[in-house]
């Protein structure tokens, strides 16, 4: 590959031979993602990160900013992902394809940081490009850059990249601004997703190679202890933030319930399920035609997997030690590859899942830079023909452009995404559950019912699929059967909202009132501002004429989420009913600024202004309502009720 540098340098000049790699590279990656423009939300994740997050739509205001930094109903704390998609909400709103961009942009970013920045260390453009072409459009990352829900993959990594490239810019300088960037861009990136904790660890690394910080001189000889301590020292700064972010990333998913005790999985268990992933990771990177949105937990691992890819591994770092004075770049990529993978590999086991591609975003770089630095050192120690690695080295890039374009067409939908997921895996009960949750939308409800069916074959105390069955027999009008899969759901996890609210809907319709507020309450003891929860026990409060009550639940719900057509409606047919009919008309016209196509809303609106004295807007009204919906006779006879008095008047 130096030779192939040389070329390049003599043709096009050395300055230029960057740029123009920079330039290709983008151009790869626009050609790989370019469908995602085009590709829908996602119903696993993207619900909770924007569909259906009102904290979007209210913008940058202090209180929302607040909400930002505060919160952690994800399992992360990642400030900074949500200002980015709050700003996404103000420029797309409901359009996919923009935050679909965004992500795509920011993995450009961190793709041509990555290049640039290796360049710089090594002086090695080519390898460098061979290194962030394969982390560009490798299809392991797919998911990472197609996942709206996984912007905090992207953003991080573009800091990641940026930390390294201002470390680089200290180590030339060594001065207190140099190193408060450094801070500021690691800071940065532990706002965007705390997967960076290991950053500190992976800047050591790189001052062995290519930096040569532990080497001094011409000899290549070993710097002295007291300079060596001086380097690790230095990042002791960074150490402590990715100490704190550690604890509290723990915290937090241990708070949310998502750690995963070792009662439920033991840690031998967890302890072959790592050295598997590992191996695992390492054969999809070479042979990614099995890659999957979601991989069940591995119930049984056979012992013999465990043992190979266990003594794979030991084989592995056993080579890059005894190789690391020759060839540093073997242990720096190679600690690289297991550090960097280490809080995620499952040994403190946080979901349900027991591997998941976004894990190999930034690890799989370790990979990269030994290719890249071994073969080429390889073939001139056998003096073969260069153009075979030139010519490989290519062959490899576009075979993963071929399967990365074929992953992306995945991630157009939910029922394209899930399905081939149940295609690549068995026993897939969340593939089985969220392919459901997408065909239900589509009213194949049968069919959504069947695979709720089977994720509960498969795991019976699946509380998701209980409750999602619960959901189709409430659209059948099975009130009694959709009750009792409630109570399953609950049962089994007894903090679960959705659960409680379903339940409180559904005892609502049968009468049971006073259950269904509990239950509208139980959820709200869980998240206190849940929108729904808070509209339908203003429902039932409205009902029960606790009319002060449900007034409230609706006002609550509105601060909550402020563009809500329904609880518009709701409450000001409340306000109407408790004598404030001028309230009462400002929700009505909310209501139909959000959805001026609801026919019941027109004639709500129409009894208010009628019973207000303004007939002649009344009328209106009720005319809209039988132009959306002729059928509608309430509509009818008001409006027959409205020409027989003006008749009368006249």
């Amino acid at each position: 590959m130096d030779d192939f540098r040389r070329i390049g340098d003599s043709i096009i000049g050395k300055q230029y031979l960057n740029l123009i790699l920079g330039l290709f590279l983008a151009l790869m990656i626009i050609i790989v993602f370019w469908p995602l423009q085009y590709a829908d939300f996602i119903n696993y994740d993207d619900n909770l990160y924007v569909f259906e997050n009102s904290h979007l739509a209210k913008g940058f205001t202090w209180d929302n900013i607040k909400w930002a930094f505060g919160d952690y109903h994800t399992g992360y704390w990642h400030p900074l992902t949500w200002l980015t998609l709050i700003l996404d909400y103000r420029l797309y709103g409901a359009n996919a394809g923009g935050y679909h961009w965004t992500n795509v942009l920011f993995h450009m970013a961190g793709s041509l940081m990555l290049f640039f920045t290796f360049a710089k260390m090594t002086g090695a453009p080519v390898k460098s490009f061979f290194i962030a072409a394969l982390f560009a459009v490798h299809p392991l990352h797919v998911e990472s850059v197609a996942w709206i829900a996984e912007r905090k993959d992207v953003l991080s990594t573009f800091f990641f990249m940026t930390t390294i490239w201002a470390y680089v810019h200290y180590k030339d300088q060594r001065t207190v601004t140099a190193y408060l960037f450094v801070l500021t861009a690691y800071i940065l990136g532990l706002m965007s997703k705390p997967m960076l904790v290991t950053l500190p660890f992976i800047l050591l690394l790189l001052d062995y190679w290519p930096l040569g910080r532990f080497r001094e001189g011409r000899s290549g000889g070993f710097v002295t202890a007291k300079r060596k301590w001086a380097i690790i020292i230095e990042k002791i700064p960074l150490f402590a933030l990715s100490g704190a972010v550690s604890v509290m990333t723990f915290w937090t998913a241990k708070e949310m319930g998502g750690v995963i005790s070792l009662g439920r999985v033991p840690f031998l268990h967890r302890l072959k399920n790592a050295i598997v992933s590992y191996g695992e990771y390492l054969r999809k990177m070479f042979l990614p035609g099995d890659l999957s949105v979601f991989y069940p937990y591995r119930e049984v691992i056979p012992l013999f997997h465990a043992v190979f890819w266990g003594a794979a591994l030991v084989l592995f770092t056993f080579f890059a030690l005894r190789s690391m004075r020759k060839c540093p770049y073997a242990i720096v990529g190679w600690l690289w590859y297991l550090g960097v993978l280490f809080p995620v590999i499952g040994l403190v086991q946080a979901g349900e899942q027991g591997m998941a591609d976004r894990y190999t975003y930034v690890s799989l770089i370790g990979i990269s830079i030994i290719l890249a630095w071994w073969l080429p050192d390889i073939l001139n120690h056998r003096q073969s023909n260069k153009r075979v690695l030139y010519a490989g080295a290519a062959l490899f890039i576009l075979v993963m452009m071929i399967l990365s374009a074929r992953q992306v067409s995945y991630w157009q939908n939910s029922t394209a995404l899930f399905k081939h997921a149940l295609t690549v895996t068995k026993d897939n009960h969340m593939a089985h559950n969220t392919l459901g949750l997408s065909l239900s939308k589509e009213g194949k409800t049968e069919d959504a019912l069947m695979h709720y069916q089977e994720a509960l074959r498969i795991k019976p105390n699946y509380a998701n699929a209980h409750n999602n069955i619960g959901l189709v027999l409430m659209k059948r009008g099975k009130t009694d059967e959709a009750i009792g899969h409630y109570y399953t759901a609950l049962k089994i996890v007894p903090n679960y909202p959705a659960a409680h609210i379903n339940l409180g809907i559904s005892l609502a319709k049968k009468g049971e009132l006073s259950k269904a507020v509990s239950h509208f309450q139980a959820a709200l003891a869980i998240q206190p501002r849940h929108a729904v929860a808070l509209n339908n026990l203003g429902i039932a409060m409205a009902r029960l004429g606790k009319t002060a009550e449900a007034i409230h639940s609706f006002r609550m719900s509105l601060e909550s989420e402020p563009n809500d057509a329904e609880t518009h409606n709701n409450l000001a047919i409340t306000l109407a009913n408790s004598g404030n009919p001028r309230e009462a008309v400002q929700h009505f016209y909310a209501s139909l600024r959000i959805n001026p196509n609801d026919a019941s809303v027109h004639n709500n609106l129409g009894l208010c202004l009628a019973n207000g004295g303004y007939y002649q807007a009344a009328l209106g009204h009720f005319e809209a309502a039988l132009r959306i919906d002729p059928s509608f006779q309430d509509a009818r006879k008001n409006l027959d009720a409205m020409k027989a008095r003006a008749i009368r008047q006249n």
